[in-house]
């Protein structure tokens, strides 16, 4: 069959926790999904009503993050400089994250990944959508989707903890292993060992739940992931739902 034919055996359609369950296990991405907004999924329309449909791909809108970097930078700081709980309310009124877009296997290469972002981002009815995504620039599909890119620019809180690994004689050519890490880290002194210990907690406030780890490989694997490549930041914003005041700056890309 070809890929045409393929597609337009498509339906989008808006599910639930299912259809996430069905083909999460081939994200990259490990842990809970968190709390969702919505989810819609391209389902075979001609199996979908006999209610035994292949799912062809998943896409999950969640809330908003508190803090992130790139969304200031490309909003030009809009939700910056807010008290907590004003930040809160327009987050949950105005942004939506996508945290996960899965396409099944054997559907790859067809676009669908292009086409669940384009065709849901406005439909879940938010003035901005962001997402980030480490490798956005070998699979540009946000961007293909209608989404402008940011550039991550410079970190201090990473800069610091890469800082600090290479002073303890831990360069990046290292952080392949993460229990050799460990216990390289482990065998510090300990005015070293308390030095890489702050900047991984500095490091690790920005991942929620995740700042509490306890030290050992898999809260190490966990840092080194993070610090092997700064995410690319995208954001769209609803012609149709203007918020006044938030607007996107101009875009970047490496």
């Amino acid at each position: 069959m070809s890929a045409c034919r393929i597609t337009s055996q498509l339906e989008l359609v808006k599910s639930d926790i299912t259809a996430y369950r069905a083909l999460e296990r081939y994200h990259y991405r490990d842990g809970a999904l968190g709390p969702y907004c919505a989810i819609y999924a391209l389902t075979e329309r001609c199996l979908r009503r006999q209610k035994t449909g292949t799912t062809a791909g998943v896409i999950v809108y969640a809330p908003a993050p508190l803090n992130c970097a790139m969304r200031d930078v490309a909003t030009g700081g809009y939700f910056s400089g807010r008290r907590k709980a004003e930040k809160l309310a327009l987050l949950n009124a105005h942004v939506r994250r996508i945290s996960r877009v899965i396409i099944e296997p054997r559907y790859r290469g067809l676009g669908l990944a292009t086409r669940l972002v384009r065709d849901t981002l406005p439909r879940v009815g938010s003035a901005l959508v962001e997402a980030s995504a480490a490798m956005g620039h070998l699979h540009p599909f946000f961007e293909r989707a209608g989404m402008r890119p940011f550039a991550p620019g410079a970190d201090p809180v990473r800069e610091r903890l890469e800082q600090a690994l290479i002073e303890a004689g831990i360069d990046s050519s290292q952080w392949i292993e993460p229990a050799s890490v460990q216990a390289r880290v482990e065998s510090l002194s300990e005015m070293h060992r308390e030095t890489v210990e702050k900047a991984i907690q500095l490091f690790l406030n920005r991942f929620g739940r995740r700042r509490t780890m306890p030290p050992g490989p898999e809260r190490m694997a966990f840092i080194l992931n993070r610090l092997a490549a700064a995410p690319m930041y995208y954001a769209w914003l609803n012609p149709d739902r203007p918020v006044s005041g938030l607007r996107l700056g101009v875009r970047t890309k490496i």
